[in-house]
C-alpha cells in the first residue's frame, strides 16, 4: 500500500479538478439562459416596434454593445428589412415575431450566439383600385433566426442579429440559360 502510483493519484486529482470546473461552467451558462432570453425577446420586441411604427432607432444604443460599427450595421440592417416591408400603397400596422422553440446556446467566452425557431405575423393596410383600404396578413413560419449577445460588465448586450421578418426567397427567380 506504501507503492501507490503517485501518477495514477495526481491523474484522479486533475481529472476531478476538471470535472468540477466544467460543471460548475455549465451550471452558470444555464443559469444566464434566463437572462439571454429576456435580452432576446426585448430587442426582438423593439424591432417589431421599429418596424411597426418606424421609431427612431437611439434606444437602440442602450441594447447594444457599445461598438459603433456593430450598431451602425445593425442600424442598416433594420432600414432595408423595414424598407423591404413597406411598399409603395402599403402601410404596416401590426409585426410580430414569436420565438417557437429556443434551438441551441453556443458560448463562446463571454459571447453566445442563440439559434431561434420563430414565426412573423405582419399586417398592414393598403388602397385597392376603387381605392378602398384594405387589410393584408402575411405570415412566415419556422423562421431560424440568429441572435449573438455578449456579456458586458454582468449584462448581456446584442453584438449582431440576424432576424427575418421577409421571405426573401420571393424575390429570386429560377431561371435556366442554356448556352
Amino acid at each position: 500500500m506504501k507503492k501507490i502510483n503517485k501518477g495514477l493519484i495526481l491523474t484522479i486529482i486533475v481529472v476531478a479538478i476538471l470535472t468540477f470546473y466544467i460543471i460548475s461552467v455549465e451550471k452558470r451558462r444555464n443559469a444566464e439562459k434566463v437572462n439571454i432570453n429576456q435580452v432576446c425577446e426585448q430587442f426582438i420586441n423593439f424591432v417589431d416596434e421599429y418596424l411597426e411604427t418606424g421609431k427612431r432607432l437611439e434606444n437602440l444604443n442602450e441594447l447594444m454593445v457599445q461598438n459603433k460599427e456593430a450598431v451602425q450595421m445593425q442600424e442598416k440592417f433594420l432600414k432595408t428589412t423595414s424598407e423591404k416591408l413597406q411598399g409603395e400603397d402599403l402601410t404596416i400596422t401590426k409585426v410580430e415575431k414569436e420565438i417557437i422553440n429556443i434551438i441551441d446556446y453556443v458560448f463562446d467566452g463571454n459571447q453566445v450566439t442563440v439559434s431561434l425557431e420563430t414565426t412573423v405575423r405582419i399586417s398592414g393596410k393598403y388602397l385597392d383600385e376603387n381605392p378602398k383600404e384594405k387589410e393584408a396578413q402575411s405570415s412566415l413560419t419556422n423562421v431560424y433566426d440568429d441572435i449573438i449577445l455578449q456579456q458586458v460588465d454582468g449584462e448581456w448586450k446584442i453584438v449582431q442579429s440576424d432576424l427575418r421578418y421577409v421571405d426573401y426567397s420571393k424575390f429570386y427567380e429560377d431561371t435556366m440559360f442554356m448556352y
